[in-house]
């Protein structure tokens, strides 16, 4: 009898503004000697001076979006945003199937740097359907960037690796040392965002709430720019085209 190996599929991830957990596959890279210019920019207060230690984060605008087997047109350079659910919920749910018992570690690391973000199983486990949720969150409690991430799987002699795309879009209300950042400002007010690990280009698949897919996506260079600072309510600038070339500056100023 041939042997049956766990199935994997990923759920929780549909469709309304804040945030997508999507499966995918294949990325664009950047050799390490070559990266293109970089976002610069600069965060300033209500009357014009930087601000320092303020935390940025990019979500990203998603375009060639199918669904249903119908594409939906997307002009040139037209940033289109697919919307999913709840922004303050960031989790997924990872769903296998063991023929037998057998020890499982489950893991994700960072697609990029390849180090582990967070173990979520590690240990013997009975044969059958099970499932594990996944909030977003590195080992120490703080919210991942956005941006590209490998699941693993290692099942008895079995194991596999699949990529998960995470882009939660409201940073409104979080704290900074609740979460990652990608970068912060320096005692001007000023920051730069290498291109380096950025996922643009990366392609991948959406599926409902049961894992079945509904459409593919592909991430465009537009972002959204967030900024972070405890003492000020989170300020953002949509729309930003990052090219390849010239890299983008932004200007982001806090209200109070």
């Amino acid at each position: 009898m041939e042997r049956q190996w766990p199935k994997i599929s990923l759920s929780g991830i549909a469709l309304l503004l804040g945030l997508a957990l999507l499966g995918g596959c294949g990325k664009k890279t950047t050799e390490p000697n070559n990266l293109p210019p970089p976002i610069v920019g600069k965060v300033i207060d209500a009357s014009g001076n930087g601000v320092k230690n303020v935390s940025l984060l990019l979500s990203y605008h998603l375009d060639s979006l199918l669904v249903e087997g119908t594409p939906n047109p997307v002009p040139p350079d037209t940033p289109t945003v697919v919307n999913f659910p709840n922004p303050f919920n960031p989790t997924t749910t990872i769903r296998y199937s063991l023929p037998e018992g057998c020890w499982v570690k489950l893991w994700i690391t960072n697609d990029c740097t390849h180090e582990i973000v967070v173990v979520l199983v590690d240990g013997y486990q009975e044969g059958g359907s099970l499932s594990i949720g996944w909030d977003g969150r590195d080992s120490e409690g703080k919210l991942v960037i956005n941006g590209v991430y490998e699941i693993h799987i290692q099942a008895g002699k079995f194991s596999s690796t699949w990529k998960l795309f995470y882009n939660l879009m409201n940073f409104i209300g979080y704290q900074t040392e609740a979460l990652e950042h990608n970068a912060l400002t320096d005692s001007k007010g000023n920051f730069e965002i290498g291109q380096g690990c950025l996922p643009f280009g990366f392609e991948g698949e959406i599926t409902d709430y049961e894992g079945n897919s509904i459409g593919t996506y592909r991430v465009s260079r537009y972002v959204k720019i967030w900024a972070l600072h405890n003492s000020y309510h989170a300020a953002s600038v949509d729309s930003v085209f990052v090219d390849p070339d010239s890299g983008a500056t932004a200007l982001i100023q806090f209200s109070n």
